[in-house]
């Protein structure tokens, strides 16, 4: 998806050169100015398309590694306390007197 808009960013990157080189082409000078305008137009929406794939690779990373750290905390979901009791019992078995530890 990221890749998406920053394909979509170069794609206005190009227009806009290609505007701004059919620009200097033109001689009338309020054509030009048009022209240019609407390059410059194209540029702001590439750096406005690339912020935003900035933005969402890091709402996405954000995401991950929050799913991550839950994941390391509670590998079974939906079983809030069954973790912590789990590993108590183990860590109590180990230690109780009749076991081979």
């Amino acid at each position: 998806m990221i890749d998406n808009f920053r394909l979509l960013a170069s794609d206005f990157r190009a227009r806009a050169e290609d505007i701004f080189a059919r620009a200097e082409r033109v001689r009338d000078a309020d054509i030009r100015e048009k022209m240019r305008g609407i390059a410059v137009g194209y540029e702001k929406m590439a750096q406005r398309v690339e912020q935003h794939a900035r933005d969402v690779d890091a709402a996405y990373c954000d995401a991950y590694a929050a799913r991550c750290r839950r994941c390391a905390v509670n590998p079974i979901p939906r079983w809030p306390g069954m973790w912590r009791h789990f590993r108590r019992f183990v860590q109590l078995h180990a230690t109780s007197p009749g076991s081979e530890a």
